[in-house]
């Protein structure tokens, strides 16, 4: 503790760390391997819904996209995945190409543009989009999944590190 830290110019000093999640929900620690057995487990997914609770953008070429395509969504996932080099190995342009065949079935959202100065933002999306898993191949499905739980600890899209992209999945 008493780590210094430099955020957006600005000096900040590290008072705690909290990983406990019966103290302040969200947090926590977890073993890999753990989560990919606990999902290994579980029945096959037939729909994933995410809650987008804080403003989640992606970028394409110079563009921002305020949409939660599901091959941007699962494709900024699966890359986390393999850059924190977890263990289960899988090509994440795959993935991204498997999402694509996930289907839209309800959402409830909103465009939100995001400032982090006066000329200087993002424009993303907020709120609760769910994807049919049908026409992704069984064996295929229980990889969304882990993917989709991951993501709860990752982050999704861009600037994760300014508190962007905070995700919960639920599934049936």
């Amino acid at each position: 503790h008493g780590t210094e830290l430099t955020a957006g110019g600005m000096k900040l000093a590290l008072a705690e760390t909290i990983a406990d999640a019966e103290r302040v929900p969200g947090t926590g620690e977890f073993e890999p391997q753990e989560l990919i057995e606990t999902c290994a487990a579980m029945p096959s997914p037939k729909e994933l819904t995410f809650d987008f609770r804080s403003v989640t953008a992606f970028r394409t070429d110079r563009y921002d996209v305020p949409w939660p395509m599901p091959e941007y969504i699962f494709g900024s996932i699966a890359k986390r995945w393999q850059a924190f080099h977890m263990p289960l190995a899988f090509d994440d342009e795959d993935v991204r190409a498997q999402a694509q065949l996930l289907l839209p079935t309800w959402w409830n959202g909103r465009s939100v543009r995001k400032y982090f100065g006066p000329h200087r933002g993002v424009l993303g999306f907020t709120g609760q989009f769910s994807f049919g898993t049908e026409r992704i191949p069984e064996e295929q499905r229980l990889l969304f999944l882990l993917l989709a739980q991951y993501a709860e600890l990752s982050g999704v899209g861009r600037w994760t590190g300014y508190g962007m992209g905070q995700a919960r999945c639920r599934w049936k």
